[in-house]
Formats: structure tokens, sequence, C-alpha cells
């Protein structure tokens, strides 16, 4: 409801908002009609008055919130003229969507955009490990650089945990996986990786094997 969006902006709350993920969410919007306003009114949780009236007005009133966060984020293609944060599910986008995701896009706009899993009911297994493979397979021009900034200091940063997490450095917690490494395969370890099947073979959580 846009009282408790206002509400959240006023008193500077970490705020999470999925965001532009469907059609029938833009429908929905657009024209409080269609699918999803059905589905709605069946539940009798259908509330026009709570509705904000465009995705631009969203889109306006988040950006007063510095730790405003979207999720999803397919159709907010022509809304990149200001940087943003936003968390992709790229499983869940194809298990949803036909369109393509414009992470190219919002990359080279400058947006700050983490990898998330999304839901059980959308994802196969909720490995965030399995989202960059996913990505570096359907998207060839992002770099395995920038894939593993998004599954490491970009989530610490959309968290406002990344002074402390994020990357191996002087000062921060000793939190990181282990994977195995094909020492013989054609790629660099990075790349190994995320063409690779390999699983985590040890953690290590505030300098501790778990």
């Amino acid at each position: 409801r846009i009282e408790l969006l206002n509400f959240a902006i006023e008193q500077e709350l970490p705020l999470q908002m999925h965001l532009a993920e469907t059609l029938l969410e833009l429908e929905l919007i657009k024209t409080r009609k269609g699918s999803f306003a059905d589905w709605l009114i069946a539940k009798n949780v259908y509330d026009e008055s709570g509705m904000v009236p465009s995705m631009r007005n969203i889109l306006q009133l988040l950006d007063r919130n510095s730790q405003s966060v979207l999720v999803h984020g397919t159709f907010l293609d022509e809304f990149l003229e200001k940087k943003r944060q936003l968390v992709y599910c790229p499983r869940t986008h194809d298990f949803f969507n036909s369109s393509p995701h414009p992470l190219p896009q919002m990359l080279s706009a400058g947006w700050k955009v983490a990898l998330g899993t999304d839901g059980l009911s959308s994802n196969p297994d909720l490995d965030v490990l399995g989202e960059a493979r996913f990505v570096r397979n359907k998207f060839p021009q992002v770099s395995s650089e920038q894939i593993l900034g998004m599954i490491t200091i970009n989530g610490a940063g959309l968290l406002r945990m990344d002074r402390k997490n994020g990357t191996i450095a002087r000062g921060k917690y000793a939190n990181f996986c282990c994977f195995p490494i094909d020492l013989v395969a054609p790629f660099e370890p990075l790349e190994n990786l995320l063409f690779g099947n390999q699983s985590c073979s040890r953690v290590m959580i505030h300098g501790k094997w778990m």
C-alpha cells in the first residue's frame, strides 16, 4: 500500500520491492484490471485506494529512500536513466517470462545489480551459484568478473553489509566458500567455476570452518 511505502520512506527504513516482474503486474498498475486484479478480488484483498498511480510514480517514491532495492525489474527498460539498485532472479525470470531481461542495459547504465533466487515455487534449488552459471550462459556479454560481483560484494552492498563482507580483504570477516577447480580445464579458475558443475566443498564463517 502507498501508506506503507510513504512510511518506509519517511523513516528511511530498508525497503525492498518486487516490481515489474510480469506483464500481468503492468496491466494491473496501468488499468487496474486483468487476471492479477481478478485474483486479488477473488481473495477479497483488492483495494484500489492503496495503489500507486503509475510505474514511474512508484520509482519516484522509491528514489526518495537511499535504501530502496528493486527485485526483478523485467519491464523497467524505459526507466534506466537513473541509477538504481536491483536484485535479478535469473531462473525465476526464465520461469515466468519469455521477454529478455534488461540486465546488460542496466549494467551499462550503472545500476548496482545482485543475483537472487526468489522462491522454490519458481526456482529449482535456491542455489545462487546456479543463478550465476545461468547468467554466464544467457548473457555472454556480461563478464565473469561482473557476475562474481553480483553474488558477492554487490549483494553485501545492497544489504549495507559491504564494510565487513563481500570481498576477501584486510579488516573484513573471513567469510568464503571453497570449490574444487579442474586444473587441466581450458579456462581461468573463475570461468572454470561458472562453466562447470562443481559443488561447494568447504565454508568458512568468521574465520571458522563450518
